[in-house]
């Protein structure tokens, strides 16, 4: 038997080339459009991602953690880093300069001994004109020993607004003593 062609070989086999192209490319787009749309989603995912959360100072490996601290006048600025006492004598202001950040909150634990002072003066120029820093202000009003509960936040989303768990508080130890009168 000799083999012969048919008429309708060439038809058959031209119209199945493009049939065959049409569904490579299908297959391409259905497997490359995903993985595309997830890359541009992972990119503008991370591009808008909030901020990390402010950490309270760390000490430096070797060295003894401090508190930085600036006596301008009557006015005691503080950034805490430890829970060592700080004195200050009666009528002094004490100032706590932070990073803000949500749920940053500076206030006293023994009411009377500090009084909170709304809308402070600013101190330090060059920490008050940086975004991200805050500072609250007490004035000595009577003699003891106090606390201020300095509260350095917790992070939140931006996008959902849920906070995370983390939530670092220090509790710096503050004497308030009165000045030898003069004679």
């Amino acid at each position: 038997m000799a083999h012969t062609e048919r008429a309708d070989d060439a038809a058959l086999n031209a119209e199945s080339r493009p049939h065959a192209l049409r569904r490579w490319l299908i297959v391409g787009a259905a497997v490359l459009v995903p993985i595309v749309l997830g890359a541009l989603a992972t990119v503008a995912l991370y591009a808008t991602r909030p901020a990390p959360p402010p950490s309270p100072p760390v000490a430096t490996p070797g060295l003894p953690p401090s508190d930085t601290t600036i006596n301008e006048g009557g006015t005691v600025i503080i950034e805490p880093g430890t829970t060592n006492q700080v004195r200050v004598a009666l009528g002094e202001v004490v100032e706590i300069v932070l990073q803000s950040g949500p749920g940053q909150m500076v206030m006293s634990e023994v009411p009377g001994i500090f009084i909170a002072i709304p809308n402070p003066p600013c101190h330090i120029a060059t920490v008050c004109g940086l975004p991200g820093t805050e500072a609250w202000t007490f004035s000595a009003v009577h003699a003891g020993v106090t606390y201020l509960k300095i509260s350095f936040g917790r992070h939140c989303s931006a996008t959902t607004g849920d906070c995370d768990s983390i939530h670092t508080v220090l509790l710096k130890p503050f004497s308030v003593y009165s000045r030898p009168q003069a004679q």
